[in-house]
């Protein structure tokens, strides 16, 4: 699990270089975040510094979202329930705010043509049609819906 953090916190600094460019800031909170993740793990009371480090984090860069299955598990197994499942809660939250504002920011990985693409999903507020605007997969010419047969 521990592995996983650091290679989802990778992929998502990579992410972010590559179509932001090199933030200082940033980058920074996510070097922070990788050197407090271990003393989070460790101690009890430094956990909610790595978790307060990485909500910044996923404030300022959505795609650093994908670290919280980690962070999730990691709340589960250190703290009470009593306690764990309000930050759970928390944690889901942020994931599915980072996730609306991914879906709806133009990123250069989209493929975006003229007239292709039509702004319904993003403004409806179900997170399921945001990331269903956000792929773009509809309006690709990959997915077709399929013909409601009639039977007689």
């Amino acid at each position: 699990m521990h592995a996983g953090f650091y290679v989802l916190l990778t992929a998502s600094a990579a992410r972010y270089v590559a179509y932001h460019g090199a933030d200082l800031l940033v980058l920074g909170l996510a070097l922070g975040l990788g050197l407090a993740y271990p003393a989070g793990v460790r101690w009890t009371n430094a956990l909610p510094v790595v978790l307060a480090v990485w909500l910044v984090l996923v404030w300022l860069a959505p795609s650093f979202g994908w670290c919280a299955i980690p962070l999730f598990f990691q709340c589960l197994r250190q703290l009470r329930p009593r306690v764990a499942l309000p930050i759970a809660a928390v944690l889901t939250f942020a994931v599915v705010l980072a996730q609306i504002r991914l879906a709806a920011a133009r990123s250069p990985s989209r493929r975006w043509r003229a007239g292709g693409c039509s702004a319904r999903g993003l403004s409806s507020p179900t997170p399921a049609r945001a990331a269903r605007a956000g792929s773009c997969w509809s309006c690709s010419g990959r997915w077709r819906p399929r013909p409601r047969w009639r039977w007689a």
